[in-house]
Formats: C-alpha cells, structure tokens, sequence
C-alpha cells in the first residue's frame, strides 16, 4: 500500500544521501551504518546535475526501530540526507487468489 501520510515505522527505511566529492567520502558517510550492523539491501548512485562528479545516492537499510541514532550519526558525515520512507515488504501467496 502507497500513501502521503507520513511514515510511522517499518522494518526498512530508503533514504537519499550525497556526499563531499573528496576521497573517502563515500566511505565516511557508510562507516555508521556498518558499526550499526545495520543491513543494506540497496545502494544506488545518480549524478546530481549540479556539477560534474557529484552524486546522490538512494540506499534502503533494513532499520527496524532504530533508525534516530543513526540518522544522527549520518547527518555529520552528509551533505544531505533524507529519509524518503518507512515501510515493510509483505510477501503474498499469489496461489490463494486464484
């Protein structure tokens, strides 16, 4: 289910981040995410239009419930970052709707 409302929670959580284009940026921006043991299942990059070698990255986190300390953590090492959704993936028995 898609909605507009504002997310209260979910298991995974999306969020866009971009990065200082300087050697190990990219690195420094992930490192929490790694100390957190926190599982990535995505990481994605597109060039930002703003100027060359600069890059947002879109990566989906599997969070649970402790997202705040990390975002926090993230805030300090980004030079934008947003959570763009909070949600859970709900596997369907296609069988039983046949």
């Amino acid at each position: 289910m898609i909605t507009r409302e504002k997310p209260q929670g979910g298991r995974l959580a999306a969020l866009i981040f971009a990065v200082p284009n300087t050697p190990g940026s990219l690195y420094s921006a992930l490192e929490p995410i790694a100390k957190a043991k926190v599982n990535m299942t995505l990481i994605y990059s597109r060039p930002t239009r703003l100027s060359p070698w600069d890059y947002y990255f879109l990566a989906e986190l599997e969070v649970g419930d402790g997202l705040g300390p990390l975002l926090e953590e993230l805030r300090g090492r980004t030079t934008l970052l947003k959570v763009v959704g909070r949600y859970s993936v709900v596997r369907l028995d296609i069988e039983k709707f046949k």
